[in-house]
């Protein structure tokens, strides 16, 4: 039986690092969504399984960057997460 269906959206804004930054590291990024998504589904009265979807449409983005801008990460790939949860 289906327990639960959801989805979710993250907004981060701009970035702009500082400007004694490095060479090849972007000096800005623009904004960017990233959308989430989740079922669950109960077996029987003691067990339910969750998949959660991160980054559900592989959105390529900028997750952070340093004042310096000599370091900066790329957000998450696409990333599938599946829970099961026992019930004594």
């Amino acid at each position: 039986m289906l327990s639960a269906l959801g989805a979710g959206a993250r907004y981060i804004g701009s970035m702009h690092r500082g400007s004694d930054g490095a060479v090849g590291t972007p000096s800005s990024t623009e904004g960017y969504w990233v959308a989430d998504a989740k079922v669950g589904y109960r077996i029987n009265r003691n067990v339910d399984l969750q998949l959660n979807v991160y980054n559900l449409f592989d959105t390529h983005y900028v997750a952070s960057i340093n004042k310096s801008g000599y370091r900066y990460h790329p957000g998450e790939p696409r990333t599938f997460l599946l829970t099961a949860n026992v019930h004594f």
